[in-house]
Order: C-alpha cells, then structure tokens, then sequence
C-alpha cells in the first residue's frame, strides 16, 4: 500500500551496476547479471529500511528524493560512471535480437512466477493485511517492517533484473534514459490492471 515513486533510481542501479561491472571490471554478462541483482536487492532493502517508518506522502518523497540522488551522483561522479557521456559498447549476453528475446522472456517468466508464488505464501497475505490495515496486521501479531523490508527487497530483485535487461537492449546507458516518468509508466500499469493483479500487469503492459 506504500508509494514508491523511487523505482527509476532502484532501475537506475541495477543498469549501472551491470554496465559498469561488464565495462570496467571485465566480468562476464552473466556474473554481472546475477551480482547487479544482488547489489539492486541490497540497496533496495537498506532504502526501505531507513524509510518504512514513514506512512503515505513522506515515504513517497524519501523514495523520490533517493533516486534523483542516484541520478545526480551519476551525472556528476564522471571517473566512475562517465557522467552525461554515458556508458558505450556494453556486450550482450546473447550477440542475436532472437537470444535476447528470448533472454528477456526468460527473466519475465522468472519474476512472474516468483510474485505469483509470493502472492499465495504467508508473506502475500501478510502484504496484503498490510495493505488494507498495517495497525490490525500488527495488532494481530505480523512483523510490519520485517513484511515490508522483504518485499521491498524482492522488489529491489526485479528492478535489478529490469536494470540488466535495459542496459543489454541498448547496449548504451546515460542518465537521461532513466526518469520519473518510468516510475509514472509502471503506477499506470498497476492501475489500468488493478492492484495485486500480475496477469493484468502483463496485459496492461501490451
């Protein structure tokens, strides 16, 4: 039930991370790929962490000022990221457009059957609790901020995917590819589907 208006910074991350790691250290695709999740999960639970105390508007702002903070330090910290230049010649994992569509796919199968499977555990119906009425979930018992760390955190898990996907696809990233209206792009989405539906999310998405 919370906003998270900082998804392109977490997105932004999870690009950069991946970019940079295949760039400058060497490291094959796939060993970015996986340490660029890891990497997007942890920061994702630590911004949680430091924020799930806040309720509706303020946690919203939190997560936006933190994600135009992420796009300052990477406009501005050129020696690492190459600044408004951007990050060129980033090798795919598969050199063909069919094995990275196929790659994509891959990973979309992934994180849907991943939330789909969250959606019917404990924790889905812990979120969902939470959602209708955090004050009666913990009333009854339910960790509120040991729930919401570890969505976030599975949150942060898919955005780093996305992030890798994203720098593959165009095998260039720079700061102006990565916005507040991507963050406005997926709340439509949400929308237009209705809240908890991840079928209607890849309908929407069509």
């Amino acid at each position: 039930g919370l906003v998270n208006f900082g998804l392109f910074g977490f997105y932004m991350v999870g690009a950069y991370a991946c970019a940079l790691l295949i760039t400058q250290l060497g490291w094959a695709p796939w060993q970015a790929v996986l340490a660029s999740i890891v990497i997007t999960t942890v920061v994702c639970a630590l911004v949680s962490l430091i924020s799930l105390r806040l309720e509706a508007d303020y946690f919203a702002i939190v997560t936006l000022a933190f994600a135009e903070s992420v796009k300052l330090i990477v406009n501005n910290e050129e020696w690492l990221t190459r600044g408004s230049i951007g990050i060129p010649g980033i090798p795919r994992p598969f050199p063909s457009d069919i094995g990275m569509l196929l790659f994509g796919m891959a990973g979309l199968a992934l994180v849907f059957l991943a939330f789909e499977t969250v959606s019917r555990s404990p924790l889905g119906r812990t979120a969902r609790a939470l959602r209708d009425d955090p004050l009666v979930a913990e009333t009854v018992g339910k960790n509120v901020l040991g729930a919401r760390l570890r969505l976030f955190a599975l949150g942060g898990t898919a955005l780093g995917i996305a992030g890798c996907l994203h720098a593959f696809y165009y095998q260039y990233i720079d700061p102006t590819q990565f916005n507040v209206a991507m963050t406005a792009s997926a709340f439509m989405l949400v929308i237009l589907a209705g809240r908890g539906s991840h079928r209607g999310v890849l309908l929407s998405s069509l």
